[in-house]
């Protein structure tokens, strides 16, 4: 098998030279008086229902849009106040339906918008109705003929651009309407409020004047029953989104008499954080678990209670010795075990709220493994408070959560994973059966009604073959997506603990070892398994087969294009002869309270050969590029999985593989394109992984020439040696006595 490697050069980086072209309708698209007069009787309408409303002071608006809608095409003049754009004011977006999905955003502007908005749909009416009275639709050619030739824009107070601007903000939007969304009054609940400009706590107690502050946190709270039933009787459009949910454990355990096994004392090995239910002191790898009881200490403890969180840190621990069938390579590994939860389960309202100090009061833990999670299934517009949480804290820290992807049962049928498994940051782990199929009781995504979750999938136990644990009754036989999540935390904290790699590095080779070389697109299994199923052993993550080249590039996001043209790869007969696929990770920023448009940072990458020009890419992306033409939202999303925080590509080969011609002298090409909602610095300074992998075509090796042309084009290679990097690990964490 050959080495992973690493490759450092010099990615050079530069601003994006484009600038906004003219505001123009897209091609065959049409005005049409009818939909204008529409839009100002929508206007009225809501003008109307806030004159009559005194709980906030601003409106709140629903645009639905026509389309699932890019950036660009947004409202600009519409909603509009001052210098202003109307997307500084989006509070919300969410989707109409996962058949047709179509946007639905929701803007909070000052009262007076509306009728400003009224006023100048009227002048372009007006516009439209003087220059040609008999017409009832108008297309780009007239609005051109319109700017050059009218002399109404003075008189009607409206300048060419806002008149052109309109006309395509209106031919984008469906409709205008009052936010509306609902809560299950049955349960206690986080309801999350649109902003307005003002505090929570004072707009709740304009409603609910007993509201206790302590249960805020972000621009939410935990509400009862009673309250959310006040709450939707006399200000339902406050209401952004609500998540009811409880972490708790559906895993099937049964019992096997049998002694535990022999196990050494802890000497430095990485230390991994596990928040679970409980942990049995007395079992026999205490010593390897410090163990941190973050429960009410008043509430009484039963023998369940520490059930599940003894069996996940056993796995973490001792694994292999357990399950020989399953050894990884890993070895050992410690872990500080805070149980947040007992066996009845704990609220992610509390656990959101103190998840954060634990992670920075524990600076030396990079790894930190979840294997609760809630049974209802997530909602498909908005993110669920821990998930926001989870992904904020990994952003922030450079830590990685590894999360189980929840269970079906019977108490919860649904396909669709439950909170916080709909974390885009973590790495969502499903459970898979021997045979390497999805379990029975595996749930699936997708979250936010795009984003795919499970990200990848580890054998979990199924009715076939059983995992097995300790727990506090001893040796036990399991089955559930909580028992396959804690292989791959071992994985990671192998990868970025002892190897030493980047965070997103190591959840890329994860990604990447699990992908294979042919997908079947409508593979049904694809929505469980994620984008495969993890090799057992760590070996075959950090190496690759004698006829593949694996390699990986870190870096940060400088500017708009972080490139490099000149990535050598050896050459036959003036030909590539090799397949690619490569896996880009980030853990972006994020935004909750911009519902389905939640990540506020777009990473695209393009890779392939580089003519001189542009770079012809492995999986015919050409968003980023200078001949892509107007690639559309929709389809971005869905083939290339724009906003999405993994990019894997892979090239799709009909028939057998041919090499691959070369453009005179040039070598490949990378390039990532650092987009954003629209702050433009929410993505600078992003740190990514990418790891490629070449696949010869004949079956030979070719990683020496690999190495070799590297070097001659001044690329530092360093080979990722498991055995001397484990061995320097251990003798730097050996203590050493000083006579």
């Amino acid at each position: 098998m050959n080495d992973l490697l690493k490759l450092q050069g010099i990615l050079k980086s530069r601003p994006n030279p484009s600038r906004p072209g003219p505001v123009e309708l897209p091609r065959g698209g049409v005005v049409r008086l009818a939909h204008l007069f529409q839009l100002i009787a929508d206007l009225t309408s809501l003008s109307r229902f806030w004159s009559d409303n005194s709980v906030i002071q601003g409106a709140l608006v629903s645009v639905f849009y026509t389309k699932t809608i890019a950036k660009s095409n947004r409202i600009r003049c519409l909603l509009s106040h001052g210098s202003r754009n109307p997307s500084e004011d989006i509070v919300g977006a969410k989707f109409s339906s996962a058949a047709d999905p179509k946007h639905i955003i929701t803007y909070y502007v000052p009262r007076a918008v509306l009728l400003e908005s009224i006023d100048r749909l009227k002048a372009v009416i007006a516009i439209f109705q003087e220059f040609k009275p008999s017409e009832a639709e108008f297309v780009q050619a007239d609005i051109d003929q319109i700017e050059t030739q009218s002399n109404s824009f003075a008189r009607k107070g409206l300048s060419k651009t806002s008149f052109s601007q309109l006309c395509v903000d209106s031919f984008y939007v469906e409709k205008l309407g009052v936010p509306s969304s609902s809560v299950d009054p049955t349960e206690p609940s986080f309801v999350s409020l649109y902003r307005t400009g003002e505090s929570v706590i004072d707009v709740l107690r304009r409603i609910l004047p007993e509201i206790d502050a302590n249960r805020i946190f972000g621009d939410g709270l935990f509400l009862s029953p009673a309250e959310i039933i006040a709450l939707q009787s006399k200000a339902p459009y406050l209401i952004a989104m609500s998540d009811f949910s409880k972490f708790e454990y559906h895993d099937d355990f049964e019992d096997v008499n049998q002694d535990a096994p022999a196990i050494p004392e802890p000497n430095g090995e990485p230390c991994i954080g596990v928040l679970d239910t409980l942990f049995e002191k007395k079992a026999y790898f205490s010593d390897w678990v410090d163990f941190r009881d973050l429960t009410p200490k008043e509430i009484e403890t039963f023998s369940e209670d520490y059930e599940h969180g003894t069996s996940v840190s056993s796995l973490i621990v001792d694994g292999p010795s357990l399950n020989p069938e399953l050894d990884d390579g890993c070895g050992r590994f410690r872990v500080r075990h805070f149980g947040i939860a007992r066996h009845s389960g704990a609220n992610s309202f509390g656990f959101s709220k103190n998840i954060r100090s634990i992670v920075r009061d524990n600076p030396d833990i990079r790894v930190w493994n979840l294997s609760l999670g809630s049974g209802p299934s997530v909602n498909p517009n908005s993110i669920s408070l821990a998930a926001s949480e989870l992904d904020a804290i990994q952003n922030e820290f450079d830590v990685v959560f590894v999360v189980a992807a929840t269970n079906r049962s019977k108490k919860f049928p649904s396909e669709i994973v439950g909170s916080p498994a709909d974390s885009i940051n973590s790495l969502i782990v499903n459970s898979a059966s021997e045979l390497k199929t999805s379990a029975t009781y595996a749930r699936r995504g997708p979250i936010l009604s795009f984003f795919r979750k499970p990200d990848i999938s580890c054998f979990g136990g199924d009715d076939q073959k059983k995992m097995v644990v300790w727990d506090n009754w001893g040796r036990r036989e399991v089955s559930g997506t909580s028992f396959a999540a804690p292989w791959i935390a071992r994985k990671l904290s192998f990868l970025i603990d002892i190897l030493g790699l980047d965070v997103r590095v190591a959840k890329a080779l994860i990604i990447d070892s699990a992908a294979q070389w042919e997908m079947e697109a409508d593979n049904p299994q694809a929505n469980y398994l994620g984008y495969g199923v993890v090799p057992t052993s760590i070996l075959d993550v950090v190496k690759s087969k004698d006829d593949e080249i694996r390699f990986f590039i870190s870096g940060r996001c400088e500017q708009y294009y972080t490139y490099t043209y000149d990535l050598p790869v050896p050459v036959f007969k003036e030909k590539y002869p090799y397949k690619a696929k490569a896996t880009l990770c980030y853990s972006p920023s994020c935004s909750r309270s911009q519902g389905v448009d939640y990540t506020d940072t777009e990473l695209d990458l393009a890779f392939g050969r580089w003519d001189g020009k542009t770079i012809k890419t492995i999986n015919d992306d050409r968003q980023s590029l200078p001949d892509d033409f107007g690639t559309n939202e929709r389809k971005a999303r869905l083939l290339f999985r724009k906003w999405d925080n993994i990019k894997h590509i892979c090239e799709t080969v009909e028939g057998k593989a041919i090499a691959k011609k070369r453009y005179g002298e040039n070598d490949w090409a990378i390039q990532i394109t650092d987009k954003n909602r629209e702050n433009p610095l929410d993505g600078r300074n992003i740190r990514f992984g990418l790891v490629v992998t070449l696949k010869e075509i004949n079956g030979l090796n070719r990683i020496d020439d690999f190495i070799n042309v590297c070097s001659r084009k001044n690329w530092l290679v360093t080979k990722i040696d498991v055995d001397s990097r484990l061995d320097i690990f251990v003798k730097s964490n050996q203590e050493v006595t000083l006579d």
